[in-house]
């Protein structure tokens, strides 16, 4: 209030943008950071009005003063929070799951399309990406369209694994968007009504996506997941019972080794999902357990394959 009323307008803006021409030639990804840092303060480095001035002044946060010092409102819905740069594509990031107001959470179409992470620069939500909206889409349908089919190919059910695989990868450092979109996979009505049909036929698709339920399971039973749909958690865990039972039966279903192999194969991957991602591998580690008691059972009772020292088959 002092310097204003000497007529000096005070600088709201973070140190680091204070500079002439610091602002200009940062980078996207360093406008980012910078504005999750100084948060809604980042908005205000061109001379928008500060959330402090707005109550001194009496008018609305982020209006934008001419040379003279004139409010210019009419840009103040333009103003790109990352880039400080007034422009007509300026639009609020899509946001899955808002909490609290989001309307200030915008940029413009050069920002967006320089910006790859899947979370709110400013709040951290998870954003409605439409390559997450796809990959969701494209697994429920694999599962689905799968699981009508009678005798249904295992290897590329199997495959899904290598998908989800993939792309956990990608999100290795973004722990929450892998729980978010796990949490929208497993809510979905379609693949939750696919899977309790599986689990009531008992059907073999199962042991071939053991990998992706493992992994699912996994995540729910150990808290990583906060899941809202009734019966969601209980559903993958009788599919995970299921799937596993006839490997853990005394003795064992008879079965080509090749099932043992790629069950057990199917079951490490989820641990190394888990462990790479910093999510719990509590449950997965268990199951990868589960799984090698049931190899060394089925050896047991069976033998082994001919092999170097000779044995029975």
């Amino acid at each position: 209030p002092r310097e204003r009323a000497h007529g000096v307008r005070p600088d709201f803006s973070p140190p680091s943008t204070q500079r002439p021409g610091a602002w200009a030639h940062a980078s996207t990804a360093e406008r980012v950071a910078r504005a999750a840092r100084f948060g809604a303060g980042a908005q205000f480095a061109s001379g928008a009005t500060s959330p402090v001035e707005a109550e001194l002044e009496g008018e609305p946060a982020g209006t934008v003063h001419g040379e003279g010092g004139e409010a210019a409102s009419s840009a103040a819905a333009t103003l790109c929070p990352i880039c400080c740069e007034t422009r007509a594509d300026v639009e609020q990031l899509p946001h899955w799951e808002a909490r609290g107001d989001v309307s200030a959470h915008r940029m413009c179409a050069v920002c967006r399309a320089s910006y790859t992470a899947n979370t709110c620069p400013f709040c951290k939500e998870v954003l409605a990406k439409e390559e997450l909206l796809a990959h969701i889409s494209n697994f429920i349908d694999v599962v689905s369209s799968r699981a009508r089919i009678a005798d249904p190919d295992p290897n590329e059910l199997a495959a899904l694994l290598e998908r989800w695989q993939t792309f956990e990868m990608e999100l290795d450092a973004q722990p929450f968007v892998l729980r978010r979109v796990t949490q929208l996979i497993v809510e979905d009505t379609a693949f939750s009504s696919r899977l309790a049909q599986g689990v009531q036929l008992r059907a073999s698709w199962l042991r071939d996506t053991a990998g992706v339920l493992f992994r699912f399971h996994a995540l729910a039973a150990d808290g990583e997941l906060r899941l809202r749909a009734p019966g969601s958690a209980a559903l993958l865990a009788e599919a995970v019972e299921t799937l596993l039972e006839p490997f853990e039966r005394d003795p064992p279903a008879p079965m080509h080794g090749h099932y043992y192999g790629a069950l057990y194969s199917q079951a490490l991957v989820p641990w190394l999902c888990a462990w790479r991602s910093g999510t719990s591998t509590r449950t997965a580690a268990a199951l990868v357990m589960r799984v090698g008691h049931a190899i060394v059972r089925a050896q047991h009772t069976y033998g082994s394959p001919r092999g170097p020292r000779g044995g029975g088959r």
